[in-house]
């Protein structure tokens, strides 16, 4: 009998290699499959689609695993055993009473094995056992010889409506928010799990499934473009109708239409895409039409370029393009980048190549890039710095060095300022202009026509230093004698900035047109916006962004206003801007953190010029951590709930809130050990912290891999208090805020309702083995109800009787033995006529005192409660 067969049975528990299996109830499924058990049932879809889940739900459910063999088909045995024909035989042999055979991921099978597989199906089937088969459909050979099986295909498994339900509970899953739109975005796996590893897997397993070698190069394109038509595949490769077909059948979460034209894949990141092709993205390009890397990554981004979709045409070249090869594919396309407000993305490709092997020419271009990119994401200073790398260099392109100097006569100090707009005017009285004579006596031919138009920028920048009416004469010779529309728009824009500028600062008045008639450059660039049949183009929109601008200073309208459309379309270009200027920020704010964390563990590294540590202003863009401790613990990453699977653990929770108790302040790593493993040696405590510290940290790791909130040196920790807020402190503000603050009604009354909101419940109430936090718990329980009972008696005295009562009626709710709160409920209810329930109270107060705590009332209580019988006395 074979030892493999014998380890495969379940005997009432899970199979070992799947003890941490989480999977979700799909009743509708186990149901299917229950209505025809004298069959065999196969479950064919790809990786992720919850075939292992369904069987397990299905194994457990109706059979609690008990008479169940588990065969894990990807174990060499298997083949083994079934070259051997012994698995049905085993079966049976080891244990009469099997009821079910889960075959798990069966592999790919030759004709001959496939028949012996078959022939162990139909064996067991004849002793009335169920059999249960997983495999991706590529390994599915068995219709032809199991005519009368069930088949849950990949079709049956995508989630339907209700069980899209419990994305809900999971709101942070990377495809949730298209679960409900797209038919790509209803698999199992990429819904409901969190994490970014869920499409990495789910890529990578279905790169390397066992599949013939179009189909796989097809789910490799359909990955990297997102969306797109059956043209777009064909460039790659074959790809026919017959293909298609399969793949909308088979793997329906790329979403192929009825027509098979079409497809909309889920969204995978371009990253996530290039790391489940680590390793093999060689055997793809071979497979491709391609015969090299660089031509497989710009072929896949040509389909991306001409859909305008730039970013992710870039990242494809970035992440899947060899480094020495994409400075040919940034110069084809650098210019369309620029005018498609593209900067960010081609930002990051012109800064992830090395120089090295590159020519003089190619190093300028990728230096005016980068500065180029970085003035628009808002660095004025690093650009400046790229700048000057070529900016003065004569023997570089005329138009590298205009670019480059006009960033420099824009953004540097007053003396490179001057040096570069004088530099500007150099270039153009050698270079010239667009117009033919400029052109001869500089001795240029009709080839050179971009350096000329360059020259026509260098002399109009120098003309912005003049007056605005100079420079739109200038623009309307330069429009009639042939310069290129985009670059009329650069200086267009010029020409509204230096025309805003020369208003006056006080009411501006919209109606008072120009004293001169530039009505002309206005028409320009309103048709330009209006032509725009998508997006406008960067050039279009800097001229009417800086016209709006103009408009909103007090110039007026030669046409009136803009229309809605355009409008939006120049606001969409701006808001895109803005977007990716906050990305860079936040980018450039975790590298450089990131480089101070490897600093702070590599000291011996502080004095290399090329390690600089991160500076307070990149400290500032990190997520506020947001720690509530009172009735529930949770923790949040700038407004993002952290999973509290990473809070589990027996020491976890304690620690948080001992450190949050005073972030910033250091807590000696003894005493917390002290307090943690009371009954511990102090080096087996230490030992047991330091597992602890790293669970804690774990949870609170950004996407970059640093935890900025967490301080340890050799003996404390702390949480860092510039970016953590903790509710225990924002108590310790409320309560000196009642204690010490002159009663404010407006304000005071907020505060009641924050702490009706948030301190219902006792600090960390389900902890009660460590000492101190209980400690802690019972201070801030006191510290809170002396604020309410002070303030209750401070509002009294203010003349706001029921207000008064409110504050007195929680300080008891939280603490029904404390008398002072019962006396401020009462002087409250006496001061806002309440006779009788102050006595009701005055009675609650005295029956807690003594059933409680066993003791009789004090005398001020006993004399007040008299008071109240002798109404006259009040």
């Amino acid at each position: 009998m074979s030892v493999f067969i014998s380890k495969s049975a379940c005997r009432g528990n899970r199979p070992d290699h799947l003890l941490s299996y989480r999977y979700y109830q799909r009743q509708r499924l186990v149901t299917y499959l229950l209505k025809e058990r004298g069959v065999a049932r196969f479950i064919v879809a790809p990786f992720g689609y919850g075939k292992t889940g369904l069987a397990l739900e299905y194994a457990d459910t109706i059979f609690g695993f008990m008479g169940v063999y588990w065969i894990n088909c990807k174990s060499p045995c298997f083949i083994r055993d079934l070259d051997e024909g012994s698995i049905a035989a085993d079966c049976m042999r080891f244990d009469p009473k099997t009821r079910l055979v889960v075959f798990e991921d069966l592999p790919f099978l030759d004709a001959a094995r496939a028949e012996a597989f078959s022939r162990e199906i139909d064996e067991l089937m004849k002793h009335k056992h169920e059999v249960l088969v997983t495999c991706v459909p590529s390994c599915d050979a068995m219709g032809r010889l199991q005519q009368d099986r069930v088949t849950v295909s990949a079709s049956d498994l995508l989630l339907d409506d209700e069980e899209l339900s419990i994305v809900h509970a999971n709101p942070g899953g990377p495809f949730a928010s298209m679960a409900r739109r797209a038919t790509s975005c209803r698999v199992p796996a990429l819904v409901w799990c969190q994490r970014q590893t869920a499409a990495r897997e789910f890529l990578a397993q279905g790169f390397r499934e066992e599949a013939p070698s179009d189909l796989l190069l097809a789910l490799v394109c359909t990955a990297v473009l997102g969306s797109g038509s059956m043209s777009d595949l064909t460039t790659m490769g074959h790809v026919d109708c017959d293909l298609v077909a399969g793949l909308a059948t088979s793997y329906p979460h790329l979403g192929f239409g009825d027509d098979f034209d079409t497809f909309e894949a889920p969204p995978f990141e371009v990253s996530d895409i290039a790391s489940a092709l680590h390793g093999v993205i060689d055997a793809f390009v071979k497979k491709s039409s391609c015969k090299t890397r660089e031509e497989f990554a710009s072929t896949l981004a040509a389909p991306l370029m001409s859909a305008g979709r730039f970013e992710r045409a870039c990242d494809v070249v970035r992440l899947i393009c060899p480094r020495k090869s994409r400075i040919a594919w940034i110069t084809g396309h650098a210019y369309r980048l620029v005018s498609g407000s593209c900067f960010l993305p081609l930002f990051r490709l012109a800064t992830s190549m090395r120089p090295v092997g590159m020519t003089a020419r190619q190093r300028a271009m990728l230096a005016v890039l980068e500065s180029l990119c970085l003035y628009m994401l808002d660095d004025p200073e690093e650009a400046c710095k790229c700048a000057k790398r070529y900016a003065f260099d004569e023997t570089m392109p005329v138009d590298y060095r205009v670019i480059a100097l006009v960033l420099l006569a824009r953004c540097s100090t007053n003396t490179l300022k001057k040096r570069a707009s004088d530099e500007l005017a150099t270039i153009a009285a050698t270079v010239g202009d667009w117009s033919d004579s400029a052109r001869s006596k500089a001795g240029l031919n009709a080839g050179h026509e971009a350096a000329a138009s360059y020259g026509s920028l260098a002399r109009a920048w120098c003309l912005t230093s003049i007056g605005a009416r100079e420079l739109f004469e200038y623009w309307e010779k330069a429009s009639q004698g042939g310069m290129p529309d985009d670059m009329l728009c650069v200086v267009a824009s010029w020409f509204y900035d230096a025309y805003a500028n020369s208003l006056c600062d006080g009411e501006p008045n919209p109606n008072v047109l120009p004293p001169f008639d530039c009505s002309s450059i206005e028409h320009f660039v309103r048709n330009r916006i209006e032509a725009a049949t998508s997006q406008v183009d960067f050039f279009t929109a800097s001229a009417g962004l800086a016209m709006e601008a103009a408009h909103v200073r007090g110039m007026g309208y030669f046409e009136g206003p803009l229309s809605t459309p355009a409008l939006i379309g120049l606001r969409n270009v701006e808001m895109s801007l803005l977007a990716q200027r906050g990305r860079f920020a936040t980018e450039t704010a975790q590298s450089a953190i990131k480089q101070d964390d490897w600093l702070a563990t590599h000291p011996e590294s502080a004095l290399d010029p090329r390690r600089m540590p991160a500076t307070a202003k990149a400290r500032l863009s990190i997520p506020l951590l947001d720690i509530k401790t009172f009735g529930r613990l949770e923790l949040s990453i700038g407004g993002q709930a952290i999973d509290e699977e990473y809070l589990k653990g027996a020491h976890v929770r304690p620690l948080i809130v001992l450190l949050a108790a005073d972030p910033g302040r250091e807590v000696p790593r003894d005493v917390i050990c002290n307090t943690m493993w009371p009954n511990s040696s102090l080096e087996v405590a230490r030992k047991s912290f330091y597992t602890v510290w790293s669970k804690l940290r774990r949870a609170l790791v950004l996407p970059d891999g640093s935890c900025p909130y967490l301080i340890r040196h050799r003996v404390g920790c702390a949480f860092d208090g510039a970016h953590v807020h903790s509710d225990i402190v924002r108590l310790d503000e409320i309560c000196r805020a009642f204690l010490f603050e002159e009663p404010d009604f407006a304000r005071w009354t907020d505060l009641l309702i924050e702490i009706d909101r948030d301190y219902s419940g006792d600090l960390l109430p389900a902890e009660t083995a460590n000492s101190l936090v209980v400690r802690m718990r019972e201070e801030y329980r006191t510290k809170l109800v002396d604020a309410l009972v002070v303030a209750s008696t401070g509002i009294v005295q203010a003349g706001n009787a029921r207000r008064a009562a409110w504050c007195a009626q929680m300080a008891i709710d939280r603490d029904d033995t404390r008398e002072d709160a019962y006396l401020a409920l009462m002087r409250a209810q006496v001061a806002s006529g309440q006779r009788a329930a102050a006595m009701a109270t005055g009675r609650r107060g005295m029956h807690v005192q003594m059933e409680k705590l066993g003791i009789d009332p004090s005398a001020e209580m006993m004399e007040f409660y008299q008071q109240l019988l002798d109404a006259d006395d009040l």
